[in-house]
């Protein structure tokens, strides 16, 4: 998880490309190139700042340059995606890449982030060798896609102001379908990291069966990981599509018992509810970013991204805080299940260096120091989080969904809004027969006339509200370009 510090710097990148952006008398073009041209200046700062902290820092300087080097290239992957959206490069994906396949221009756009994470995942530092970059960037493509088809279909659905006042309810519904979808085949994403098989039949495999009946968890079965890399989960939410994993590299380092003791804790997981609470969280944070999109309207750029900043921060640590909570909560289960020592012993042999850059906020997981005192200490966390964060997700999402149901009454009620995404989708759809026939025709121009009339009336609705300014401009720079676009046509 991103600290700070690089969270800082790209939130400061971001500003900077968007104060050039919007008053630079520069070419479109070349604002576009020194927008994404400052983002190898942040990264080497990121750079320099992490080298001094290797210098000062007691962890071996091995891991520390490994971890910086990764830090490096995913910060950078973040800095381009927050500075170079706002510097049209977006804009510029839109134009190059053809309309008809929903979503593949968002895609390109993010290219440069998810190629960076696919070249850097599952290298952790001290352990070797991670999935493949193709693995990688097939897992992350694919969820990534399907949001995009889903944001993007709605352009391609037919525009009445009744389904605009639904567009909230629209995309809420698709996005959860879909995060619902990934998270049934999540299973077989997860397991295609590496190469996996079934544990064996044996002595092992005989007590992680008896573990699992004892902790009255129903688990398809254990498979193994081919990697050398310490690691152990449990996917699916559902019990028919739920398996544990284990990496090789553990379970060539833990002991029988040990390795129980680990079941035991992957297990407590789904007993308790875990998946599902985290679920709830993550969709919390799905649903506010939905909802308030269309209060936003077209405010100043930066009030937006500040906005969708701020809730790109805040979810990962809602997520993160339960995280700790509930791994706590497993520690203390798997404690009581087993033998404590076991657990101890196995949490202390796959524990490696905590780097400088994990902070607590940021981290999933405790500190290892504060796991293994609580289970020696046989504290358990009082109240139990899950059933203390219950509610509060229950409310969560009654307060999201809420949010939606009034961004939907506000969408009903602006015209200005209505009649600006009218003009767009008709456009858009322009532009999109005009590249199937290779220029604008009779029909092309009659939705441009049309896009032209819903432009006028936005304008006149903005212009009774001195206080959407910004919407009233754009939808003059929407004007002047389809002035420009008749005359070429003609």
């Amino acid at each position: 998880m991103p600290n700070i510090l690089p969270t800082a710097l790209g939130l400061l990148a971001l500003a900077v490309s968007e104060a050039f952006a919007s008053t630079s008398p520069l070419p479109q073009t070349a604002v576009t190139l020194a927008s994404i041209g400052f983002v190898p200046l942040t990264a080497l700062g990121v750079s320099f700042i992490g080298a001094l902290r290797v210098r000062r820092s007691s962890v071996p300087p091995a891991f520390l340059r490994s971890a910086t080097r990764r830090w490096t290239t995913i910060v950078t992957a973040l800095v381009f995606l927050f500075a170079s959206v706002e510097g049209r490069w977006f804009d510029l994906c839109s134009t190059w890449i053809p309309p008809q396949v929903p979503g593949l221009h968002r895609l390109a756009a993010i290219a440069p982030y998810a190629l960076s994470v696919a070249l850097t995942a599952g290298r952790p530092g001290g352990h070797s060798p991670g999935p493949s970059p193709g693995r990688v960037a097939w897992i992350l493509g694919v969820p990534y896609l399907g949001f995009c088809a889903v944001l993007d279909l709605g352009w391609y659905l037919p525009r009445t102001e009744e389904t605009f006042a639904l567009t909230p309810w629209a995309t809420a519904l698709g996005c959860l379908g879909l995060l619902l979808s990934l998270l049934a085949v999540s299973p077989f994403l997860l397991g295609s990291l590496w190469p996996s098989r079934h544990l064996p039949a044996g002595a092992l495999r005989e007590a992680l069966d008896e573990a699992t009946h004892l902790a009255g968890v129903r688990v398809r079965g254990v498979r193994v990981w081919d990697t050398p890399i310490f690691n152990a989960c449990v996917v699916g939410l559902v019990r028919s599509h739920r398996w544990v994993y284990y990496t090789r590299g553990l379970l060539q380092v833990l002991t029988g018992p040990e390795v129980v003791a680990v079941h035991a804790h992957e297990l407590a997981h789904v007993r308790r509810h875990h998946l599902w609470l985290l679920l709830g969280s993550a969709t919390i944070g799905l649903l506010v970013l939905i909802a308030v999109d269309p209060w936003l309207g077209d405010s100043e750029s930066l009030l937006r991204w500040g906005v969708y900043s701020t809730l790109a921060i805040g979810t990962p640590l809602l997520f993160c805080a339960l995280s700790r909570q509930f791994e706590l909560e497993a520690d203390a289960d798997a404690a009581r299940t087993v033998p404590a020592v076991h657990f101890v012993s196995a949490l202390g042999r796959v524990s490696g260096p905590e780097g400088p850059s994990a902070r607590k906020l940021f981290r999933r997981h405790p500190p290892t120091r504060s796991r293994l005192q609580r289970v020696l200490d046989g504290v358990a966390p009082t109240p139990s989080p899950s059933r203390a964060a219950t509610p509060w997700i229950l409310a969560g999402l009654f307060v999201s969904v809420a949010a939606i149901a009034m961004s939907s009454v506000a969408l009903r009620r602006d015209v200005g809004r209505w009649e600006v995404d009218r003009s767009l989708y008709l456009i858009r759809s322009a532009e999109s027969r005009a590249f199937r026939g290779g220029a604008f025709g009779p029909t092309e121009i009659e939705m441009l006339e049309g896009a032209r009339s819903a432009l006028q009336t936005a304008s006149e609705a903005l212009r009774e509200d001195p206080r959407r300014g910004p919407e009233l401009e754009r939808v003059r720079r929407l004007l002047s370009s389809l002035d420009k676009a008749r005359s070429v046509s003609r």
